[in-house]
């Protein structure tokens, strides 16, 4: 997918390495609020280069604060997972894939999700508190798809949405369009 012609790419000066200025996050944030504002850009569109592309990408580093920005409505966080029990078979490549990760190279998705959601910088298999972190915003993401399809629904029902000539296509492209604002 060509993410380039359909998104917005800023880059913040950093050595890869080091943490960010209060300057640049500062001067970050109000761009983000802007172009928010100016592009309905919905939350969980937010997001870093590495969640892109993770086997070219490894930025932002583990220093970046993720976590400040989703609390304010840029991008996705999990709550607490204390009290989260795996279902059995849990599957983490799939969940990574539902996330938006692609899983083409398993090793670079896990390290992307982690330096994004666990400030990590680390290989390997992932642990049980990983798999709890990785399966809370799952749940997050499969949330907003089951609420698409019900807000869907029922808009299919009304005669007011859709007119009487509107076909299918159409009417997954108009959920396909809804799903992408929110």
């Amino acid at each position: 997918t060509d993410m380039n012609s359909v998104s917005i790419g800023i880059e913040l000066d950093n050595s890869g390495v080091d943490t960010f200025t209060i300057a640049q996050l500062n001067v970050l944030e109000a761009l983000l609020i802007k172009l928010k504002m100016e592009y309905n850009i919905p939350a969980a569109n937010f997001i870093g280069h590495a969640d892109v592309a993770p086997t070219r990408k490894t930025d932002p580093n583990v220093y970046f604060p993720w976590k400040y920005f989703a609390e304010r409505g840029f991008g996705l966080w999990y709550d607490d997972t204390a009290n989260i029990k795996l279902p059995q078979g849990f599957n983490p490549v799939l969940a990574l894939k539902i996330i938006g990760y692609d899983v083409k190279n398993t090793d670079a998705a896990i390290e992307a999700f982690r330096r994004h959601f666990l400030a990590k910088e680390t290989k390997g298999t992932l642990s049980n508190g990983e798999k709890k972190v990785l399966y809370a915003l799952m749940q997050k993401c499969l949330q907003r798809v089951i609420f698409c399809f019900q807000v869907f629904k029922s808009c299919m029902s009304s005669s007011s949405f859709f007119s009487s000539s509107t076909n299918l296509i159409g009417s997954v492209s108009s959920l396909v369009h809804f799903m992408s604002r929110i």
